[in-house]
């Protein structure tokens, strides 16, 4: 059975053209399978941002606030924009 190791060494003999045609291919048929690489994009963003915001809780460089608090932080903005 091949696998996608295999696959790809097989595919990166291809000539440039060849390989441009079966990665249109490919994404094609992820297309059709109803994989949306916006989705992919839009989920791989977030996840760098959830890493980036746990690791500045960890560090200290940032501190946690409770809902309560946080709540009255958004009411006190907003009472600025009135």
């Amino acid at each position: 059975m091949a696998t996608p190791t295999n696959v790809l060494d097989e595919a990166l003999k291809l000539s440039v053209e060849e390989r441009v045609r079966l990665a249109e291919k490919l994404l094609e048929s992820a297309d059709a399978e109803g994989f949306d690489d916006e989705d992919a994009v839009v989920q791989a963003a977030w996840t760098a941002e959830i890493q980036t915001r746990s690791n500045e809780l960890k560090s200290g460089a940032v501190r946690g606030v409770s809902a309560e608090e946080a709540l009255r932080i958004i009411a006190d903005d907003s009472d600025l924009d009135r």
